[in-house]
């Protein structure tokens, strides 16, 4: 098999294995950190603590790369996964609990900067789109099945078997990557540029990596905030659907957004990626836009569905970041990108849910109206920015 080929199958497959995992216990984890016999503000601060260490570190890991390559780092970073997630399941008080969670940050962000990275370099440029959706799609895929899974496992053998559950699976992937990757990988391109201040600036001087950046941010903020955060609440309070009918109206979602991904990557490797992150981003704000005009369930999943398909235009985002950057400098351009990306899903459920609680009856237009706004006009700078050098 293709070394290329074989690398991008097992990065993926860890990739699903890892957000399989980290969403396994995201049902779990308040109800866990309760039985400490804490505050809601102290549970909140647990959720946000993962997604803090991330932010912090995801530029330091680009830079480790562009520094030590991409092997060590991942099985380094899948290794903190496997140790956070047994401390955080045999854990006897908050604080150690809370300790975990920041650990499994850290490992997080240290593999999936590294992997991104990683993928950017072995993917061949012309089917680099096709390659890295693939990967973006197997690293949507787990995040879909784990809440389930995560709440299955939970209810029938305790709150601590998730995080076991995880611990072993992030052991299992950091072998796999061990003994599955080559040695071509271990170390870092020979092209090495110093990773300092300046050469930060001179990516932000860069308008089609920060227009790049603004998308990204943009996704994430709606994916998180309206997808994750307000559609579940509007379709209880608005049109009083179930929770398991909520959760087959975001299955369809995720599943058309996952179906999408690995055809339109193909087809950006022919005809190039901005005119499909424009569309992407007009399509999800005119849609997100459209959801508080959802009167029935079947309305709803029609909206749904055609978001999932914006977000599966998308996927070759990562592929046009390393289109556009240096060879030297890919890890710290991946370091920022998964900065952005996580700024997004951090801030984009804090806001909307601020304005969203200015409705007293249901939820308004308010959030989904801004949401949508943030898309569009995000998609106008990426109509300014370059088309990728190939």
């Amino acid at each position: 098999m293709n070394p290329n080929v074989r690398y991008t199958l097992i990065l993926s497959f860890v990739a699903f294995v890892a957000l399989l995992g980290s969403s396994l216990i995201s049902p779990i984890l308040p109800f866990y950190a309760l039985a400490f016999g804490v505050s809601l503000t102290l549970v909140g601060a647990l959720v946000s603590s993962f997604g803090l260490a991330s932010v912090i570190l995801d530029i330091p890991s680009g830079y480790l790369f562009d520094r030590f390559g991409a092997k060590r780092l991942m099985v380094s970073g899948l290794f903190f996964i496997f140790l956070s997630a047994l401390i955080c399941a045999f854990a006897s008080n908050y604080s150690m609990l809370l300790f975990g969670r920041v650990l499994s940050g850290v490992g997080y962000a240290i593999y999936t900067v590294t992997s991104f990275t990683c993928m950017g370099k072995i993917a061949p440029n012309d089917h680099r789109g096709r390659y890295m959706s693939f990967y973006l799609g197997m690293l949507l895929l787990g995040s879909v099945c784990g809440p389930a899974l995560g709440g299955l496992i939970g209810e029938s053998f305790g709150l601590r078997m998730p995080f076991i559950v995880y611990g072993v699976s992030s052991l299992l992937s950091c072998l796999l990557v061990h003994f599955g990757i080559g040695e071509e990988l271990i170390t870092s391109s020979k092209s090495l540029l110093q990773t300092n201040l300046r050469s930060i600036t001179s990516i932000f001087k860069n308008y089609t990596l920060v227009a790049i950046n603004l998308a990204i941010f943009a996704i994430f903020f709606i994916r998180m905030g309206v997808v994750s955060t307000l559609v579940p609440i509007f379709a209880s309070k608005n049109l009083g659907l179930s929770v398991g009918m909520i959760g087959g109206v975001l299955a369809i979602a995720a599943l058309i957004n996952f179906l999408t991904m690995l055809p339109v990557g193909s087809l950006t490797d022919r005809y190039g990626r901005k005119n499909f992150m424009f569309a992407s981003l007009f399509i999800i704000g005119l849609l997100t836009i459209a959801i508080p005009f959802a009167k029935s369930t079947i309305s709803l999943v029609t909206i749904m569905a055609g978001l999932g398909f914006g977000f599966g235009f998308s996927g070759p985002i990562m592929a046009w970041v390393t289109d556009t950057a240096d060879e030297g400098q890919l890890g710290l351009v991946m370091g920022i990108f998964r900065t952005m990306s996580d700024l997004g899903f951090i801030v984009g459920p804090l806001i909307l849910s601020v304005v969203a609680s200015s409705s007293l009856d249901g939820i308004g237009y308010q959030p989904f109206a801004l949401a949508g706004f943030l898309a569009i006009m995000t998609s106008i700078f990426i109509l300014m920015a370059k088309e990728s050098k190939k």
